[in-house]
């Protein structure tokens, strides 16, 4: 009923309380002009003086400062019987709630025993006495005033007990109480005050108790679980990582399963050794825990600051939640306590006291999304027609989209994803998305809402194309590789010629060079070996001519075999070179000896070198050294290899550079020069297709300046 002159609305159950005037009042203090069910069964107000409300709920009864409470943050409430609550706030005061005819009254504020202010932290009804324990200050009210609870500590003084928790024992003969350090015990009947407060555990604030079905009392604390055996705290004797969190709150299932709620660690469920935990990746609102309640069917409520969960736990272990938030018409998410009495949920919240109906019907059904807008480069298209086709210049698009659900007050959660970019759902708030600089491609944008009770909607699409540039045409880059290919080809056939002319002439070139150099050292050899044979002719030894010409014959006949080959075995040509060195010994009448060395690591018939290579070095020892030396001549030569290289020593005991070059002269002169210059050539030649070839020629000397003779050494690379 809609009701003017400010007595805002009413409600009835039925037509039986309609005619018993048993209601609620709605809106108290507005007029009510008219009211209308929406199709998820919101209602809406007309007033006249503050315009439109919305109730997402109106099961939902809420006491709060509106209905004549003194302050709507309820801190807890406790029952007296079917039709009467007492209810617990923060600013100290406590009110006596009858909740079948609405109507509140105040009880005498409690006793002021510190400066403070007495927040309630927690009440207690005892039927036999009919007296009601509060705690902040802890004290119990018997219908006419409040009596503190002291009692004496260390035989000193009297002292109050600040109480932050209370729990009844089973017998409800015992009421147990907790402070931020101490734990108090009090006889229901005596009245006797007994504290706990081991020396070793001062200072360790205790925030919730539970007694258990077998009288045991547990005590959650910020270090974690505790119990108390023979006056004295121990540990739970079970390791897991919640049982050493700060424990908020205790309670156990109808089958002895312990409910752990911890500070930032989730529900920790408990029976034996079985341990199973329940977080936010599992559908709490929070790991935040600030209070448990187990109703007399199993089901676990548990308070966070982010809402009210209903957990189901099954037989076969599995669970479900349900959660309850300001979504679904709660005044505020900040959960101080929950009960069910009369089948009828009651929940303390910082906005007020909240009493609904148990069975709560999900809502499975979530309305998807519409676009408000899609912008193409910061333009608005027509997205409703089909077949969106975009050039490559319009790829920044930005979706606006929208779902209306007043139960959330526009807290709606979305998901969304973009294919093929973003295979993955992405959850946001946002009801604006921008998807800037995107490639070519086809794309489709999927968004999806969810309802107060965490079902998702079907998708709302939009599928476009973005076309990619001519270039990047399938024709362009037909076209493109085509050209490419062809010139390619043009530029290998090219480069192959090319490097097929090069080859040749360097062949060519290396040849006709190895020819004309074998072509300049054989007449040395004919020259030399003709004028020895000349002088033993002139001398009439005959003997020896024909022994020389026998020897000359055999040196000329390897020299002719060799110029047909580039490069023969070693041994080849020292057996040249000792045959060379013995006609010479013949020619200067023995005036020399020579000694040719070869290292045991040389293989002499698998090493090739060019030939005739030594033979000019030879030579020029013996006619530039030797031939002026005061004495007997000597030529050593020395064969090494090492890291792939021919190390060829030469050394001679001659006259030695310097003085060599003052006897110089016309023909010798150039002969030597010649011979140099052609060996160095030959050597160059190897270094380029081969590796570093090298000729280093030193005069020796002793300690005193004295000349010993003249070494050269030849660096020949070695094929691998």
């Amino acid at each position: 009923l809609c009701l003017d002159n400010g007595f805002g609305a009413r409600k009835y159950k039925n037509i039986e309380l309609l005619e018993k005037e048993e209601y609620s009042t709605l809106l108290p203090g507005y007029s009510a002009v008219n009211m209308i069910q929406d199709r998820v069964n919101g209602y809406w107000f007309t007033t006249s003086e503050k315009g439109i409300f919305y109730a997402a709920d109106l099961n939902f009864q809420i006491y709060d400062q509106g209905l004549g409470l003194s302050d709507s943050y309820v801190t807890t409430f406790e029952e007296k019987n079917d039709s009467t609550l007492f209810i617990g706030l923060r600013d100290g005061q406590i009110f006596e709630l009858n909740t079948r005819k609405h109507e509140l009254l105040r009880f005498p504020p409690l006793l002021q025993i510190t400066n403070q202010n007495n927040v309630i932290n927690a009440l207690f009804f005892e039927e036999k006495s009919n007296r009601l324990y509060a705690g902040g200050s802890l004290q119990s009210f018997d219908g006419v005033h409040w009596e503190a609870i002291t009692y004496n500590y260390l035989d000193t003084s009297i002292n109050h007990w600040p109480a932050v928790n209370l729990v009844v024992s089973r017998d409800k003969k015992q009421l147990w109480s907790t402070t931020s350090s101490a734990l108090g015990k009090l006889n229901l009947f005596s009245k006797e005050f007994q504290r706990f407060y081991p020396v070793e555990e001062s200072g360790v604030r205790i925030f919730s108790g539970y007694e258990d079905i077998n009288g045991q009392l547990w005590l959650g604390r910020i270090d974690g679980l505790w119990k108390l055996e023979a006056d004295t705290l121990v540990r739970s004797g079970f390791i897991h990582p919640s049982l050493y969190h700060r424990i908020e709150a205790i309670q156990q299932l109808p089958d002895s399963t312990f409910v752990l709620g911890t500070k930032g660690n989730g529900i920790l469920l408990w029976k034996d050794t079985s341990f199973t935990e329940i977080k936010v990746k599992d559908g709490l609102t929070s790991n935040m825990i600030e209070n448990i309640y187990v109703d007399k069917t199993g089901i676990i409520w548990v308070g966070t600051l982010k809402g009210l969960n209903k957990i189901i736990i099954q037989q076969d272990g599995s669970f479900s939640i349900k959660k309850i938030t300001t979504d679904h018409g709660l005044p505020s998410n900040e959960i101080n306590k929950v009960k069910v009495i009369n089948d009828e949920l009651w929940v303390a919240t910082t906005k007020g006291l909240v009493r609904f109906p148990d069975e709560q019907e999900l809502n499975v059904v979530s309305d998807p999304p519409f676009f408000e807008a899609i912008l193409i480069n910061d333009k608005p298209i027509d997205w409703e027609k089909k077949n969106h086709s975009f050039s490559h210049q319009q790829n920044n698009i930005s979706f606006k989209f929208l779902t209306i659900n007043y139960h959330q007050n526009g807290k709606i959660p979305y998901r969304y994803r973009l294919s093929p970019a973003q295979e993955d759902w992405k959850f946001t708030q946002n009801r604006t998305l921008s998807f800037p600089a995107l490639d070519n491609g086809n794309y489709t944008f999927d968004v999806q809402s969810q309802n107060e009770d965490g079902y998702w909607s079907d998708s709302t699409t939009f599928t476009f194309k973005i076309s990619p540039p001519w270039w990047e045409s399938w024709w362009a880059i037909l076209l493109g590789l085509l050209a490419a290919m062809s010139l390619g080809v043009v530029i290998y056939r090219n480069r192959t010629n090319q490097l097929k002319k090069e080859i040749t002439f360097h062949q060519q070139l290396a040849e006709v060079e190895r020819q004309a150099l074998r072509s300049q050292m054989n007449p040395h050899f004919i020259f030399n070996a003709l004028n020895a044979i000349q002088g033993y002719i002139v001398q009439g030894d005959k003997l020896a001519a024909n022994r020389y010409l026998s020897r000359f014959s055999k040196l000329i006949r390897s020299a002719l075999q060799h110029s047909r080959v580039t490069k023969i075995p070693l041994e080849d040509d020292l057996n040249s070179l000792k045959n060379y060195m013995e006609l010479e010994q013949l020619r200067f009448n023995g005036g020399f000896d020579f000694q040719i060395k070869v290292a045991d690591e040389i293989d002499l018939t698998e090493v090739t070198i060019p030939s005739m290579l030594i033979q000019p070095f030879v030579e020029n020892a013996i006619v530039h050294g030797l031939t002026n030396l005061a004495g007997k001549g000597k030529i050593d030569i020395d064969l090494q290899r090492n890291n792939g290289v021919l190390f060829i020593t030469i050394t001679d005991n001659g006259i030695g550079i310097e003085a060599s070059k003052k006897q110089k002269v016309g023909i010798a002169s150039a002969h030597k020069s010649v011979g140099m210059t052609i060996t160095k050539r030959r050597l160059e030649m190897l270094s380029a297709n081969q590796g570093t070839g090298d000729i280093l020629v030193q005069e020796l000397k002793d300690e005193n300046g004295k000349v010993l003779g003249t070494q050269v050494t030849l660096q020949i690379p070695l094929e691998e």
